[in-house]
């Protein structure tokens, strides 16, 4: 098999060759168009409570899921986490603000909005009374696609208005030369 350099290619033959490649050990070349569409439809699918669909359709089977708090490995292990997770009385739905897409990764920056169709004292944002909408910013996720579909996801968040210290943050009261005198 004859090697090539690609990196003083031009994108269209830079294409081409991974297009040869990828269909040489057996994977789906997806374009950027095809990749914001898949996109656009996981989140249309994720918003509609639906997970064990949304997920099933969309991530690959060793799909990993990382946020702050946690990292799982496997569709399925995903799937149920986010099935027990949202079963805590509250409905979500993400809306993309920003996305950035490439042939095979997408960066997302989203809104989240939860709305409680019960008591839930211990969501992870405020705690939440029944009829109780909130809606967040900040958030962004990192995609990994593979063949079309997710193969992995980082969640990353900012602080918030409702919960400053939801994810153990430390308001910081000194000055950084105050710190470094410490040191």
């Amino acid at each position: 098999m004859r090697s090539e350099t690609i990196h003083d290619r031009s994108p269209v033959e830079f294409s081409h060759t991974r297009a040869r490649y990828a269909n040489h050990i057996g994977e789906i070349v997806t374009t950027r168009e095809e990749t914001k569409k898949a996109i656009e439809e996981y989140f249309k699918d994720y918003s509609t409570g639906d997970f064990r669909m949304a997920l099933d359709k969309h991530y690959t089977p060793d799909a990993v899921f990382e946020n702050t708090r946690v990292r799982i490995v496997g569709k399925e292990k995903i799937i149920d986490w986010f099935t027990r997770s949202h079963a805590l009385g509250y409905t979500e739905s993400i809306v993309p603000v920003n996305i950035l897409i490439g042939e095979d990764s997408v960066a997302v920056e989203l809104e989240q909005e939860f709305t409680a169709y019960e008591n839930v004292p211990n969501h992870y944002v405020v705690a939440l009374k029944k009829g109780d909408t909130i809606r967040t910013s900040g958030l962004a996720g990192f995609y990994k696609m593979k063949d079309g579909k997710i193969r992995s996801i980082r969640v990353y968040c900012t602080l918030n208005e409702y919960n400053p210290n939801v994810f153990g943050h430390t308001e910081v009261t000194e000055g950084i030369e105050d710190i470094q005198r410490k040191i």
